[in-house]
C-alpha cells in the first residue's frame, strides 16, 4: 500500500547520475510456487530477463581521491 516498485530504467537514471560504473541487473522470482517445476523453469532462464519478482542490480562506484 503506497509502495512504489522501481523499474530497471528508473534505478539506471539514478545511478547514472550517481556516477556508477558496470551496471549489472539480474531478476530471479519468476515461479513463485517452489516446486521442481519451478525450479528447473528458473535455472533454464537467462538472468537478463526484464521480470521476476527481485531485482539484483550491481555496479563499481570510483573511490574519490583523497591527499
Amino acid at each position: 500500500r503506497g509502495a512504489h516498485w522501481h523499474t530497471k530504467l528508473e534505478l539506471q537514471e539514478v545511478l547514472y547520475s550517481l556516477n556508477v560504473s558496470n551496471i549489472r541487473f539480474h531478476t530471479a522470482i519468476f515461479m513463485p510456487s517452489g516446486s521442481g517445476i519451478a525450479r528447473y523453469i528458473e535455472y533454464v532462464l537467462p538472468n537478463s530477463l526484464p521480470l521476476g519478482g527481485f531485482l539484483v542490480v550491481t555496479g563499481d562506484v570510483a573511490r574519490a581521491n583523497i591527499t
